[in-house]
């Protein structure tokens, strides 16, 4: 769909869906910040400058799936420094996507992603928990079961809220929308939230690990890249 940049020429169901929105990611934030706590603070700079870095990066797994590098750092943030430092990540994001590449700064396009990645985020932290608390016996179980959880929920929240503003901008069924567009997605989320899940086992839990983040997560890339590129050549 073309991206309408006038707020005011949206439909009234547009509108009132990007009003919704922005109130309620508004008060989800709020409520996280006053019940939230950082665990580290030079982690989450760390990891909000990974969240910055990776807003465009996606990498293809094949013709219809991609792998968002900007998703494996809000699990990741979710997992290392809870609600806050996943929203403070996902916002960075939002933000440096709204501004690059170069372009026509909208503030309700703005408003609706950003609010779109905290209510999803706060949605997504819900069965994470609730899985990480039953205290499995093997604990990467728990751990591997909650980032799947999250993930799929997180990918729940984007999907269905970005059908639902399709939807009462185009006067079309969400549904519809959902299922045309975004139905094959879930593998991509599923992905990201388990090497956010290896990072944050393998590497994150050391200094030495900490300091090795942002090389791994880029030879990471370039190695998924090219596993993409060497099975398409196989394919053809």
């Amino acid at each position: 769909m073309k991206p309408i940049t006038d707020f005011k020429t949206l439909s009234t169901q547009a509108r009132l869906v990007i009003v919704l929105f922005g109130a309620a990611g508004l008060l989800v934030a709020g409520m996280a910040m006053l019940a939230g706590e950082v665990q580290q603070y030079e982690r989450l700079v760390l990891l909000v400058l990974l969240g910055a870095a990776t807003a465009h990066a996606k990498v293809k797994l094949s013709k219809t799936s991609t792998l968002s590098l900007l998703t494996s750092v809000v699990m990741m943030s979710l997992m290392m420094e809870g609600i806050i430092g996943a929203v403070a990540v996902g916002v960075a994001g939002v933000t440096v996507q709204a501004f690059l590449p170069s372009q026509k700064f909208v503030v309700h396009r703005f408003v609706f992603n950003a609010a779109m990645v905290i209510l999803a985020i706060q949605a997504a932290s819900i069965p994470y928990y609730w899985v990480i608390s039953q205290q499995l016996a093997v604990t990467f179980l728990g751990n591997l079961l909650g980032i799947a959880a999250a993930s799929l929920t997180y990918y729940l929240g984007n999907s269905i809220s970005v059908s639902l503003i399709v939807a009462a901008t185009e006067c079309k069924s969400v549904f519809r929308v959902w299922y045309d567009h975004f139905l094959m997605a879930a593998p991509s989320f599923l992905s990201a939230g388990l090497v956010s899940l290896v990072v944050v086992e393998v590497l994150a839990k050391t200094l030495l690990g900490a300091a090795v983040l942002l090389p791994f997560l880029y030879v990471s890339y370039r190695a998924v890249r090219m596993a993409g590129r060497l099975a398409t050549s196989a394919a053809q």
